[in-house]
């Protein structure tokens, strides 16, 4: 089923409630500084250079246009979520 304004609005609203309750242990987490090893590192590499390559693949197959520049941004949005969630959670585990 299609999200509607309302369902996003009510995803967001969630989502505020959520960061609002967080404690002060969850917020240093997300915003201090998270030593890496080395397999986190290589994760985080191979990440960065299949976005590389992809962003690549549209640019060469898309006509210049807005659109192209979106959907470029977008997947650089999508690889540093990626490499967070490889900082945050190094052992692997689920968030949910």
């Amino acid at each position: 089923m299609p999200e509607t304004r309302e369902t996003a609005s009510a995803g967001a609203t969630a989502r505020a409630r959520e960061y609002q309750t967080m404690t002060d242990p969850e917020l240093e987490r997300l915003f201090g500084y998270q030593q890496i090893s080395g397999t986190q590192s290589g994760h985080m590499e191979l990440i960065r250079n299949q976005g590389l390559r992809m962003a690549k693949l549209i640019r060469d197959h898309c006509p210049a246009s807005r659109e192209t520049l979106e959907a470029i941004t977008e997947l650089q949005s999508t690889v540093n979520w990626a490499r967070t969630a490889i900082e945050l959670y190094p052992s692997g585990g689920s968030t949910a």
